[in-house]
């Protein structure tokens, strides 16, 4: 019994790990280091100043996104003769190559490929196609504030600068998961603008971000996009920060619970691929507190479904010890109940409702983090996907 009680408690605290180091250690070790004497100071550039820009988007069967977009894209606060942009239409069989020419104007180049080549693909060869200076990138779906684009160029005027990731923000919507999932992205906006203080990140976001096209690296298949490209520029020695001011506006990314966890799953596998093919950014001698930050907030962070099954599987091993143990398993299923349940109740005070679909939320990107993870060891890769944009 006393080996059993040991183990048990050794499985509880390993599983405690990755959390702990997740939502309390990283956070507090960003809050308190200090930022490198070389203070990024940003200032608004004239026009006579302003880098030349090309606009990539891919697009797959995104005939109902298209208009907004193209007119997102002619409203932006950018000097017109510095900006242009390319869509790439990826092998779509609705009407998004059509209505792609039926709305282009002067600065707007329309490419595309009959077969469905993946956005992977379909970014890298739509690069090809411009000179310059800066590449930002952006989906479809994502409708940018007037200055968006001014806002991310200013941080080039720092020659050590070569990535600048914009801020996600969810547009008005009716989606059982939206307050849920607006918390998860201030959360991770935080750690974000903590990480830029120190002139790096270890995420990107995908609707919004901008390279230096000399340190751009063709993306690789299967991996994620935005935390390729920012990994790479790391990888050259380069800062990649953060602008807050550059919103890119979508809908509740998860359309349901279903699309939450292979949204997630996707996400998890592309993501770790791409962190695999950077092994000396996870070495502390060579990248330093860089390192210590991507372990945690990419590669331990997707260990915490595992840590979720040890700690219930610890604890169950507890239950006879001690009263404690049996509170805490209680605790638990009740934790996992509440998940199960949250879709079906309806008929609750609002802030008691929230509370049910963070839970709910939680525990269904944990479930897609887990097969996302199993995919990543069975050496899966997803290079092609249908995206879920329309509904």
């Amino acid at each position: 019994m006393d080996n059993l009680f040991i183990a048990a408690l050794l499985i509880g605290a390993l599983a405690l790990l990755p959390l702990l180091c997740v939502f309390a250690v990283y956070p507090c070790l960003l809050f308190f280091k200090k930022a490198p004497p070389r203070q990024i100071n940003v200032q608004n550039q004239g026009t006579a100043s302003e880098p030349t820009v090309t606009m990539l988007i891919a697009a797959r069967n995104g005939e109902r996104l298209v208009e907004d977009k193209i007119n997102n894209c002619r409203a932006l606060a950018y000097a017109k003769d510095k900006i242009n942009f390319i869509f790439f239409s990826d092998g779509s069989t609705d009407n998004t190559l059509d209505l792609l020419n039926t709305h282009k104007f002067d600065a707007m180049t329309v490419l595309y490929d009959e077969q469905h080549i993946g956005k992977a693909k379909a970014l890298n060869r739509a690069a090809e196609h411009t000179q310059a200076d800066i590449l930002v990138f952006s989906d479809l779906d994502a409708i940018l504030v007037p200055d968006a684009i001014a806002q991310l160029t200013k941080h080039f005027s720092q020659p050590n600068v070569s990535g600048v990731c914009g801020q996600r923000a969810i547009a008005s919507d009716t989606g059982a998961l939206k307050d849920a999932q607006k918390k998860y992205i201030k959360l991770d906006s935080w750690i974000k603008v903590q990480e830029s203080k120190l002139g790096f990140l270890t995420s990107n976001d995908g609707k919004l971000y901008a390279i230096r096209r000399e340190h751009h690296s063709p993306i690789a298949e299967g991996v994620t996009d935005d935390l390729y490209s920012a990994l790479a520029v790391i990888n050259q020695g380069k800062q990649f920060v953060f602008e807050g001011q550059a919103k890119a506006f979508i809908k509740t990314p998860s359309r349901n619970s279903k699309h939450e966890i292979s949204r997630r799953r996707r996400i998890t596998c592309r993501s770790l691929t791409g962190i695999a093919m950077f092994p000396a950014l996870l070495n502390p001698f060579k990248s330093g507190f860089f390192a210590s930050g991507l372990f945690i907030n990419k590669v331990m962070r997707r260990l915490l479904p595992v840590s979720l099954l040890l700690l219930f599987a610890s604890n169950l091993m507890l239950i006879p010890v001690h009263l404690l143990f049996k509170i805490s398993m209680i605790l638990q299923c009740g934790f996992y109940l509440v998940a199960l349940f949250a879709p079906f109740v309806t008929k609750l005070p609002n802030k008691l409702t929230k509370l049910f679909n963070a839970i709910h939320y939680f525990v269904l990107g944990n479930i897609g983090v887990l097969l996302g993870m199993l995919d990543f060891v069975r050496n899966k890769r997803v290079i092609k996907w249908e995206p879920v944009k329309n509904d």
